[in-house]
């Protein structure tokens, strides 16, 4: 913090070798963030910052001119995301940006990257592909 101003970082992870990818509810897998939350966790990270828009719940509408429509993949990442940190509260405490300053200790992070693996990678993409028809 300076002069009560707060810089978190989108939290990022490295999805395959020489590749990061911010902690992005869009852009991730369920399976990628729950591995990164995990792994920063183990690792003793202080906070995890991950970002998403309401925008994000929808599909692109088409071009016909058709109403947008939700997006069943992310909503279902959403509602999987708050499962998990609901069965480890042990582990994770959640706050908005509103309420960090109760949450987050002021301190430089030196932390480690985070990795996940190709196997999650290829999921995602699988996911990301099949938002188009479901």
């Amino acid at each position: 913090m300076l002069n009560e101003i707060w810089e978190l970082p989108v939290t990022v992870f490295e999805d395959y070798p020489g590749h990061v990818r911010p902690a992005q509810l869009c852009a991730c897998s369920s399976a990628e963030l729950e591995h990164a939350l995990l792994e920063a966790w183990r690792l003793g990270w202080s906070h995890f910052v991950i970002v998403w828009h309401s925008f994000e719940l929808i599909k692109r509408p088409p071009a016909n001119g058709l109403p947008a429509e939700r997006s069943a993949v992310v909503i279902g990442r959403f509602r999987r995301l708050c499962q998990f940190l609901d069965e480890h509260r042990d582990k994770f405490t959640t706050c908005t940006f509103a309420d960090a300053q109760q949450v987050i200790p002021v301190e430089r992070s030196t932390a480690v990257p985070l990795r996940s693996n190709v196997m999650r990678t290829a999921i995602r993409v699988a996911e990301q592909i099949t938002t188009r028809w479901i």
